[in-house]
């Protein structure tokens, strides 16, 4: 090792050795993307500029089309599309609507194909020709989940089938609809 090896080492040690340095409490430096490419949402918006909805239709419920809606404001709305009643109100967190976006972008929603129906299987036949056999349960349920950011709309239908990720950002919408029906001693959220 040379003497600038040790000179790097020996400040190193004396980092780790000497307590807390000013490098040890330094913050991780930050990326900041390039501008967004097309078709993707803006990496710098107003939180107040977002809204978030899931459509769930299912042909099975007292309600076939329930609707859940968020804006980035902290106001949320819960009910049956189509339906006398009028939708159950939930405020929303800055933290969980924060919460929501991250878990969005790292599950790549941004990314997803704009639809997933059924589930699918690869058959061979004789002769060793394979053929893509797609499968869609009878009834099943569906649900399209949109993000608006300014001008910038995604939206991901899912009819029986779910890409890893999308499950989740449901689950994380659901458990508003049931925040709001409990606090309203409402029905629960289909």
């Amino acid at each position: 090792m040379n003497a600038r090896g040790i000179g790097i080492v020996g400040v190193l040690i004396a980092c780790v050795v000497g307590g807390v340095s000013s490098y040890a409490l330094a913050e991780p430096p930050v990326l900041k993307p390039p501008a967004a490419e097309p078709g993707q949402p803006p990496w710098e918006y107003r939180l107040e500029d977002v809204r978030i909805e899931l459509e769930t239709h299912s042909p099975s419920g007292q309600c076939p089309l329930h609707l859940i809606a968020i804006t980035g404001d902290g106001s949320g709305s819960w009910g049956c599309e189509g339906s006398d009643e009028a939708p159950l109100r939930v405020t929303v967190t800055e933290d969980e609507i924060v919460g929501f976006l991250n878990l969005a972008y790292n599950a790549y929603f941004f990314d997803m194909r704009p639809r997933y129906v059924g589930t699918f299987q690869v058959a061979v036949r004789d002769g060793g020709m394979a053929s893509v056999v797609g499968t869609v349960v009878a009834g099943g349920k569906w649900r399209a989940l949109t993000v608006t950011i300014g001008d910038y709309t995604k939206r991901v239908e899912a009819v029986d089938a779910y890409p890893e990720g999308l499950e989740e950002l449901i689950a994380f919408l659901r458990r508003f609809a049931d925040r709001a029906a409990e606090q309203l001693g409402g029905r629960p959220s289909n």
